[in-house]
């Protein structure tokens, strides 16, 4: 091993390798590996270009029927995806629309006019919308890193993504996954979200539960000390 995303491995022994394990965990993905030239040099290369053509997504966003939903690019483009069924055999197909570009914590619209911001290291960090004037409005919005959460306005649950990318909205269903979830997806998830597409998390033909199943899950989340959790 060489190189880690472009930082040099300088004479490893026994001692570095706690060091070179917790710099590949740590580091932010697609993560680049590069070796020296050996014998399975052709293999490694076959395997670096399977690696690249699956790190094309940065972040891909599915539904709770595991369709996807949304990607952002190594390119930084924010796409939605739309899954349809086409010809006789019903071959599963998939196109995609060029929403915005998220570069810097800098949500933009195709045109490159600013939407809206991530505003601070955490671990709250303010979501704020761009306005005509150059100045940032108060946040729209929250990403909470220590919870891995959306918060609304008034810094109330909106959902919370678990550390397997599983998704729950505030009062515990589920209602989509995020694949390879890191939590800084979270800041590119969050300006999306809030300013482009809120319904990007809806749970299809879902109905507003009841009251008493309200109640129920709020008891039930007090009672296990999961309260907060769930809002």
């Amino acid at each position: 091993l060489a190189a880690i995303n472009g930082a040099l491995v300088v004479d490893p022994d026994e001692s570095a390798v706690d060091l070179v394990k917790r710099t590949i965990e740590n580091s932010p993905r697609p993560l680049v590996l590069k070796f020296v030239r050996g014998e399975h040099l052709v293999d490694h290369r076959q395997q670096e270009q399977r690696v690249v053509q699956t790190s094309k997504d940065i972040l891909a966003v599915r539904d709770v029927t595991g369709a996807l939903k949304l990607v952002i690019r190594t390119d930084g483009q924010v796409r939605r995806v739309k899954t349809y069924y086409a010809g006789a055999g019903r071959t599963q197909k998939q196109k995609s629309k060029h929403l915005a570009t998220f570069h810097d914590d800098v949500l933009t619209t195709v045109d490159n006019k600013i939407v809206a911001r991530a505003r601070g290291d955490g671990p709250l960090v303010d979501l704020v919308a761009h306005n005509n004037n150059g100045e940032d409005d108060l946040p729209a919005a929250y990403v909470d890193l220590g919870r891995g959460a959306l918060l609304t306005a008034d810094q109330s649950t909106h959902f919370v993504v678990s550390t397997t990318g599983s998704v729950k909205r505030h009062d515990g269903l589920d209602c989509g996954s995020i694949d390879d979830f890191h939590f800084s997806m979270l800041r590119p998830l969050g300006l999306v979200i809030t300013f482009l597409d809120p319904n990007l998390l809806a749970i299809p033909n879902a109905k507003k539960t009841s009251g008493i199943v309200r109640t129920i899950r709020k008891t039930s989340s007090k009672l296990t000390g999961l309260h907060s959790y769930f809002g």
